[in-house]
């Protein structure tokens, strides 16, 4: 009677009477008249009794098998079995349980997960890694997007040296409907199994190329793209991943390095076709880099690109450089803009590299510069500095030779010539040119004791061996002290001078006995002349 029998049943249960409960349960299931749903529960309930009051673990798992042979389906009792095994450590039974709960499963990822547990005891509990991948390989087809199982399953292929399988499974996976995210992760499982275990390294590009239609930016692959473009010698997509890694890269070190890989494989292997300098640009804007920076100077120096040149001295010469090189790169900076026709700025910079005490080749460019511009005070004291710099007494000579010019001629500045031309026969007491030239201003100025200076200075040098010019010398003091000085004294005292030099110069011992019928020295007079007609 089921209303009786239920009753008893509840009033077992409340007085704990536990082995009459399930001896009440199996007269229900013996006499014949319950469904196979109601036998599952009864033998269900028979087991939790035996299991949670009784503790009886092996009659409670009988009783849940029991259940299972009633409805094989019911899955209370798959539960508890896992619960009992599990806790137990029985590993092969709860492989065999979950392997019966994944069957029961409809949706493919619990169904996945499932059967990826199977396969972690098949491998890690019970040692069967054979078992393991067929239980792996099952989840993965379910749910190729399942970690533990796709983590797993390569795992076992690639240890049984199996990548083409690994591969394989991949590539299935692939033709299902995948989210982005997963696609692209499996994409590039297959480009490393072609690239480092199956050595198909065309395929693996292909991989590697695909995942990036998918995401443009991932650095994963371009950095394995890059790895095998260098190994096929694909220069030039070689270098469209490095240049793509830099962009991609935070850290500013890292992307200058992949832009200097970048720019070494173009200008081995890819010249004239391929133009390096946006990559060199680059690099100066990340890092002011000094071979970047001087890379780009020599390009643009071969194409006599002067703008860029220019733009480029002006980036160097905002780093700390020391004096040396700083000049170095005022002076290219000046060409590069003389070239672009901006004189002003090419003087700027030749008069910043001219600086201090100055470099006689940057204020050699600075005159030229500045005489061009018609500058002609800047250009003499250009020149004054110019032959101040000068390391070799024959360019000094020629520098003040200059100098005097721009006096005289363009400034009308005598004094400052004549200072020039002085220095000059400081330097070489008997230059021609010198000595005619200032000759020529002094007397024209009609500075006749200043001339008479230079020429006692130009006799006290020392430097001029040769004893005719030094007679001619003191004859031109002598000629200056009678006409323009009225010192006709001293006069005769320059030509005895000059006869200590050669007592037998016929021009002097003349001149001087008419200096002395000037004076009415007539004794004097008589032994000059004496001497003349005895030579």
């Amino acid at each position: 009677h089921p209303a009786a029998v239920k009753s008893l049943g509840r009033l077992l249960h409340r007085l704990g009477q536990w082995t009459e409960l399930i001896a009440l349960f199996r007269s229900e299931i013996e006499s014949g008249s319950v469904s196979g749903e109601r036998k599952a529960l009864l033998l269900y309930k028979s087991g939790e009794i035996h299991e949670e009051q009784l503790g009886q673990r092996e009659q409670a798992v009988e009783c849940y098998e029991q259940a299972l042979e009633a409805a094989t389906s019911f899955r209370p009792a798959l539960d508890a079995l896992v619960r009992i095994y599990r806790s137990a450590g029985d590993w092969e039974p709860l492989a065999a349980v979950l392997e019966r709960l994944a069957a029961l499963a409809t949706d493919p990822m619990q169904k996945a997960v499932l059967l990826a547990e199977v396969g972690e005891l098949w491998e890690s509990q019970l040692g069967r890694p054979e078992r393991a991948l067929q239980h792996y390989r099952r989840a993965f087809g379910l749910a190729p997007d399942h970690d533990l199982s796709r983590d797993a399953l390569q795992r076992l292929v690639l240890a049984s040296d199996n990548a083409g399988e690994a591969a394989d499974v991949y590539q299935r996976a692939l033709q299902d409907d995948l989210d982005p995210a997963s696609r692209l992760y499996l994409i590039k499982l297959v480009g490393d199994l072609f690239a480092r275990q199956l050595i198909d390294l065309p395929r693996a590009i292909g991989c590697y190329e695909e995942a990036l239609a998918l995401d443009g930016e991932d650095t994963e692959a371009l950095d394995a793209l890059a790895r095998l473009y260098r190994e096929t010698g694909a220069y030039g997509p070689l270098v469209d991943a490095l240049r793509r890694l830099a962009a991609s890269c935070e850290d500013a070190t890292q992307a200058v390095q992949y832009l200097y890989e970048a720019a070494s494989v173009v200008e081995v292997h890819l010249q004239p076709d391929y133009d390096v300098t946006p990559i060199y640009e680059r690099i100066v804007e990340l890092d002011q880099s000094e071979p970047a920076l001087d890379a780009l100077v020599r390009i643009y120096s071969d194409r006599e690109a002067h703008q860029e040149l220019a733009r480029v001295a002006e980036r160097q010469l905002a780093a700390e450089r020391s004096p040396e090189s700083r000049r170095t790169i005022l002076l290219r900076l000046a060409a590069a803009r003389e070239m672009m026709g901006e004189i002003p700025g090419a003087i700027e910079a030749l008069a910043e590299a001219a600086e201090g005490q100055g470099d006689w080749l940057v204020l050699r460019e600075l005159r030229r510069l500045l005489e061009s511009r018609g500058d002609w005070q800047a250009v003499s004291e250009a020149l004054g500095r110019e032959a101040a710099a000068s390391q070799e007494r024959a360019l000094t000579v020629k520098t003040l030779i200059r100098a005097a010019t721009v006096f005289e001629e363009r400034l009308g500045d005598v004094d400052s010539a004549a200072d020039a031309l002085e220095r000059v026969l400081q330097l070489e007491p008997f230059h021609d040119e010198a000595a005619s030239r200032l000759e020529g201003l002094l007397v024209r100025e009609e500075r006749w004791e200043r001339l008479v200076e230079v020429a006692e200075r130009r006799l006290g040098s020392g430097r001029e061996q040769q004893v005719l010019p030094k007679i001619e010398l003191h004859s031109r003091i002598a000629w200056i002290q009678r006409e323009h000085l009225g010192q006709p004294a001293e006069a005769v005292t320059s030509l005895l001078r000059a006869l200590k030099l050669d007592p037998n110069h016929l021009p002097t011992l003349l001149t001087l006995g008419e200096l002395h019928l000037g004076l009415e020295q007539w004794q004097e007079a008589v032994r000059v002349y004496t001497r003349v007609a005895a030579l």
